[in-house]
């Protein structure tokens, strides 16, 4: 048996093991030391949240992983609202800082 053909399946086995890592975090105290997490295979984004309340939504303070249609659907809410900041990216724990409100 060749070498090739191994070397092509470590290959293959290596690039379908690989997940996201995000940061995951639910409340402001939590996320003053938020948890590293691995995202679900259909999770390429991370996001996160952090919004004031200041009209009559809600207030949150979030990180986590994300779907690329939930990142684009929350972060596109909150701007819609005005009530916050959200970001997304997609890259290991690229979601390290929250959004800083003005």
């Amino acid at each position: 048996m060749s070498v090739l053909p191994l070397f092509f399946l470590a290959v293959i086995s290596f690039n379908g093991a690989y997940s996201l890592k995000c940061y995951a975090c639910f409340d402001k105290k939590e996320c003053d030391s938020p948890s590293e997490v691995t995202c679900e295979e259909n999770e390429t984004h991370c996001v996160a949240i952090n919004t004031d309340g200041s009209s009559h939504y809600f207030f949150v303070t979030s990180r986590n992983c994300a779907t690329e249609e939930l990142a684009d659907d929350v972060c596109n809410g909150i701007v819609e609202v005005n009530e916050g900041k959200c970001y997304k990216c997609n890259e290991d724990l690229c979601n390290e800082k929250l959004p800083e409100l003005e």
